[in-house]
């Protein structure tokens, strides 16, 4: 006679309260933080998006550099172009009246120019001839002497002098900029090579945005002096980013302050949050699984009825 005997099933360990590290971090505690930085690595995420920001300022640099070239090609063209008399191949024939612009008052008013704005201006005459440099001397004596601008003071290091320049290293990292096309050193003598002063020959005003060997950005204007619709010179804009970059180093490393602060007080509202959630649960679990497993005679079940929330109510029916 065979006797069916019933095995029962394998019954899961029992949870030991001794067993959990109290410096474990729970599940209930990394779903709040995983939640709460989600939001937060949005607001980062925005910081890839800053090259739109890079283009919109450039673009308005340009603009206002368009205008400026635009403003000094007129007002030489005023200024410095004179009448003067051009002998005909033609024999016999009396001299005609052309006008042409005039090197040595051209030179004062680009020097004057360039006194009152930050970009360098170089003034071409019609055959590609360098009529005048705001970064050059001429008649100083000594021949043309090349200006150049001398080393800004370093700052004093401060916290936030540190702050930045680690904030920037670590955002350099993070493909963001905008590519710009290689500044062609060689051609901006040659007014015939060059793309800006090619266009400003034909009569239109051009102005285009680079990147130098050093990875700066150099802004470029050409303009065209022009009287009565005949072009007899262009006048060429130049101008280092260095404004423009620190504008946007500013902005990023302002952002990336932002999203680190927002981080560290979503990480401690999280931390804390989970606190009064799990915390609480975690006692009346372990106070649970020590009535299940008639662990002494006596059962102390934390009263947490002061909290007049869920947690409260779970308490109470325990």
């Amino acid at each position: 006679m065979l006797r069916l005997i019933k095995r029962s099933k394998r019954s899961k360990p029992a949870f030991d309260p001794a067993t959990v590290p109290p410096d474990q971090m729970s599940g209930l505690t990394l779903r709040i933080l995983a939640v709460n930085i989600i939001a937060i690595m949005i607001l980062g995420l925005g910081i890839l998006y800053l090259g739109q920001y890079t283009d919109s300022l450039v673009q308005g640099e340009l603009a206002g550099l368009r205008s400026e070239a635009q403003l000094f090609s007129g007002a030489i063209s005023e200024g410095a172009v004179r009448p003067v008399y051009q002998i005909s191949p033609v024999p016999f024939e009396s001299p005609q009246e052309i006008d042409a612009i005039k090197p040595e008052l051209a030179r004062r008013m680009v020097r004057r120019l360039g006194e009152i704005g930050s970009s360098r201006i170089r003034l071409y005459s019609i055959d590609g001839t360098v009529l005048a440099d705001s970064h050059q001397l001429a008649n100083s004596g000594m021949g043309d002497v090349e200006m150049e601008k001398l080393m800004p003071v370093p700052p004093k290091v401060t916290f936030d002098s540190l702050f930045a320049q680690s904030a920037t290293r670590f955002l350099d990292l993070i493909p963001m900029k905008t590519k710009l096309p290689q500044f062609p050193d060689g051609d901006i003598t040659n007014i015939y090579t060059f793309p800006n002063t090619q266009t400003a020959l034909t009569g239109n005003v051009q102005a285009s945005a680079w990147e130098n060997k050093d990875s700066r950005i150099v802004l470029t204007v050409a303009a065209p002096i022009q009287r009565a619709g005949q072009v007899m010179g262009v006048v060429l804009l130049l101008r280092d980013g260095t404004e423009l970059e620190k504008s946007i180093a500013e902005v990023r490393v302002d952002v990336f302050r932002v999203f680190l602060g927002s981080l560290g007080i979503t990480v401690m509202l999280s931390i804390y949050l989970s606190g009064l959630i799990s915390r609480p649960l975690q006692r009346l679990a372990f106070a649970a699984e020590a009535v299940r497993t008639g662990k002494g005679r006596y059962v102390e079940i934390p009263d947490m009825s002061h909290r007049n929330d869920e947690i409260g109510d779970l308490s109470v029916a325990l």
